[in-house]
């Protein structure tokens, strides 16, 4: 699965989960929260998520609006990886983009939130 492959996945998760992500009681749809957060450094994932905000703003999207994005990196330590995942669940999200190492640190963590997982050397493992 290539990069594209897998944003289009991530944002067809966005739009078929209405229930994820409630209206509030005067018909505007509230602000959706993603956390994304990877196991490895800011700068071996950046073109993924310029990707990400790239779709996301193509469908219709847009950053303060819409979605609320927060981006965490764990710099290649399990350690740290697994505690920026526990402050990520604490600030209840509505939708998890995990990457590396951060997926089976998330999975550990909530049965609850939806987790899109990419780039992940064994997914089913994670």
């Amino acid at each position: 699965m290539n990069r594209r492959d897998a944003l289009r996945i991530l944002l067809a998760s966005l739009i078929a989960a209405p229930a994820g992500f409630p209206i509030s009681a005067f018909g505007q749809a509230r602000i959706r929260r993603i956390v994304s957060l990877t196991g490895n450094a800011k700068q071996t994932v950046a073109e993924p998520l310029q990707g990400f905000r790239k779709e996301m703003k193509a469908l219709g999207y847009q950053e303060g609006r819409d979605i609320a994005l927060s981006f965490g990196y764990g710099e290649f330590s399990r350690e740290n990886t697994a505690r920026l995942a526990a402050e990520a669940i604490a600030s209840k999200p509505d939708l998890i983009y995990a990457q590396h190492g951060a997926v089976s640190a998330f999975a550990r963590l909530t049965k609850t939130i939806p987790i899109v997982a990419v780039f992940s050397a064994n997914m089913v493992e994670a």
